[in-house]
């Protein structure tokens, strides 16, 4: 016949193997949810410990302190989830308060010799506490579902119902005390047994995944802030050599996006765009006149037309703003990533679909897609806004002249999309207006 306590030097073992684990791995985050399963776990132990050598101690150990500890590891069980889900933990003394009250009732049936009644009352207690333990939990998920609290959840219900089936088995059986001998009883204790292990490994795993996550996303957020400021830095030196304002890298960044967008939510380029790909379009078309920071005042700054060789300087500021991120992606190139777009918009937004733009003549698809929706962008925002050797265009101007050059200058693509979304472009114009 099995004995319930030849399985108990395991689950000590194991529950001190998890407790050191538990402590080890989050010994400098002074993390609250571990400490309190680690307490957990290890108040299970001493009660489980006293079931060791039941016989040899006194009865208030006996009966009224392992109930006390092996019900009050439940409540610390609970109150390290709640913990690690953000919810504060109330009515802390009046749980304490009820773990002892039941284990003194425990206690005064034995004294008052009612046996018969004491694995019963045992069984009730632990089964509402594993009970309460799963309804709190529910609570839990509406804020922080996932499928290792799930689990835990599960073992509580079940090792509640395991703890229930005890009660009609001790009042009509005879089934006695946890640690006694008796094969119903060495099988509900080891089923309780497994439901234990499987709740321990499951807020193991989930504790140091969630841990894995946000060292994670730290990382990943220490790296978009460096993304952001070396792209403000990169922007700013844009802006002290360019004769645009700041607004048009505003505008023309937004017309970029929404034409990205358009495109691939009909389809065209699937192959090229994605949410990923688009953002970083959006965050380095800011780039695209970067080139400028090399070319000379009397050029740059000329109010009136350009003269031929003023002209072949001007267009030299495409192959500028390429070296200027090459030699950005040599000294970092842990940002390759959005820097080579960055070249690819520096460098290509002044080629044409017909072959007639510059630096290379580049024609059709040979121009890199981002490339190709900044010269839309670019051309419409410099037809609609006033600068000193030009008029202000008219929106419907700038549409007819965007349109009139699609297939010419402009990939027709691109085009389509750009006036399917002509709507949002006028927002973003008016939005980031020119002051006056």
């Amino acid at each position: 016949m099995f004995s319930a306590v030849s399985i108990f030097p395991i689950i000590i073992a194991l529950l001190l193997i998890e407790a050191v684990l538990i402590i080890v791995v989050f010994r400098n985050q002074k993390d609250r949810s571990a400490q309190l399963w680690a307490s957990g776990s290890l108040t299970l132990v001493a009660g489980i410990s006293l079931l060791v050598i039941f016989d040899q101690t006194q009865p208030f150990i006996r009966y009224f302190l392992v109930n006390f500890f092996a019900s009050y590891s439940t409540i610390l069980y609970l109150n390290s989830l709640q913990a690690a889900f953000g919810i504060t933990q109330r009515k802390k003394i009046l749980s304490i308060s009820v773990c002892l009250l039941l284990a003194a009732a425990v206690y005064l049936l034995v004294k008052l010799n009612l046996l018969l009644y004491v694995a019963a009352l045992a069984g009730l207690s632990f089964g509402a506490i594993h009970t309460y333990a799963y309804v709190q939990i529910q609570k839990i998920k509406p804020r922080a579902s996932n499928y290792y609290l799930n689990v835990i959840a599960l073992t509580f219900l079940v090792g509640g119902l395991v703890w229930f089936i005890r009660i009609p088995l001790s009042m009509g059986y005879g089934l006695r005390f946890a640690g006694d001998e008796g094969n119903i009883n060495y099988v509900l204790m080891f089923l309780n047994f497994i439901f234990l292990m499987v709740r321990q490994v499951s807020y193991l795993v989930m504790r140091i995944n969630t841990m894995l996550t946000e060292r994670i996303d730290r990382a990943s957020e220490f790296a978009n802030a460096t993304q952001r400021q070396m792209l403000k830095s990169l922007t700013a030196l844009s802006l002290t050599r360019d004769n645009e304002t700041g607004n048009h890298i505003l505008r023309t960044q937004w017309y970029v996006k929404e034409v990205a967008l358009k495109l691939m939510a009909t389809g065209h380029y699937k192959d090229e765009l994605s949410k990923e790909l688009i953002e970083i379009m959006f965050m380095v078309a800011p780039l695209h006149d970067i080139g400028k920071v090399g070319m000379p005042d009397s050029v740059l700054l000329k109010p009136d037309s350009l003269s031929a060789t003023e002209w072949a300087v001007m267009k030299t500021h495409t192959t500028i703003g390429e070296s200027i991120m090459k030699a950005a992606i040599e000294g970092d190139a842990k940002h390759a990533h959005l820097l080579k777009m960055a070249i690819e918009i520096a460098g290509g937004h002044h080629e044409r679909w017909n072959g007639k733009g510059y630096p290379r003549g580049l024609s059709a698809q040979q121009i890199p897609l981002s490339a190709r929706i900044m010269s839309v962008a670019d051309v419409y925002d410099a037809l609609v806004s006033a600068r000193v050797y030009k008029r202000k265009w008219s929106h419907e101007q700038a549409i007819e002249e965007i349109k009139c050059n699609s297939g010419e200058y402009f990939d027709p693509l691109v085009v389509e999309a750009f006036l399917s979304i002509q709507d949002k472009v006028k927002n973003i114009a008016a939005a980031h207006a020119d002051a006056q």
